[in-house]
């Protein structure tokens, strides 16, 4: 295991990823209106996500949870901390997914954002979190303002139109 932190709050609970949870994830990651929210958008084969998992398993920088639905005990979705930099005290929020699309829009990806934020600033002392989102995804970008991350920069990425969005620990 990689890691053992856990994180909840009254609804939630961000586990960390294993290899069970694999497959669900491709699946989740794979479905068009998910992909196509994506800086990379392609389909991802199941070696393709055998492989992604054992390269983060090396990494000492990215961590990945898995958003469960404490009433259910099922798991909803999955947020990241990656490039982790305790030396500048930053990390990027990523790869946010509500993978099971009967848990969109009842605020869970602000909840588990919020989650991974608090565990940044807490538990790893971090000063800044930032995610990098399409421009044209509007959704994702009033989560990030819901959280508390504004925008300070525009730029392309891929052929994409990308916001930078920050919020610093106070």
């Amino acid at each position: 295991m990689k890691h053992n932190y856990s994180v909840e709050n009254d609804n939630l609970k961000l586990i960390p990823l294993e290899p069970e949870h694999l497959e669900t994830v491709r699946v989740w990651r794979n479905e068009l209106n998910t992909r196509t929210r994506f800086i990379s958008q392609n389909i991802i084969s199941e070696e393709q996500q055998r492989q992604w998992y054992a390269n983060y398993l090396k990494k000492e920088d990215d961590l990945a949870f898995i958003i469960v639905d404490k009433d259910s005990a099922k798991p909803i979705g999955t947020v990241s901390l990656c490039s982790i930099r305790p030396e500048t005290g930053e990390a990027e929020l990523g790869r946010e997914i509500i993978g099971d699309v009967n848990n969109r829009g009842k605020g869970y990806g602000a909840s588990a954002l919020k989650l991974v934020i608090d565990f940044a600033f807490k538990q790893l002392n971090l000063d800044e979190v930032y995610g990098e989102v399409l421009a044209d995804n509007a959704a994702s970008i009033r989560m990030l303002e819901k959280c508390g991350l504004t925008f300070v920069e525009k730029f392309e990425k891929n052929n994409l139109v990308l916001h930078k969005m920050v919020l610093k620990k106070i």
